[in-house]
């Protein structure tokens, strides 16, 4: 159903946002 759905795009979502602020940090102090 939808809600196995959310918890199954929830940490996805996180673990994008993540890498997302990763990259914009390197590429703020990396360039």
């Amino acid at each position: 159903g939808s809600v196995a759905v959310s918890l199954c795009l929830a940490p996805l979502k996180a673990a994008i946002a993540g890498f997302a602020t990763i990259v914009i940090k390197s590429a703020i102090y990396g360039a």
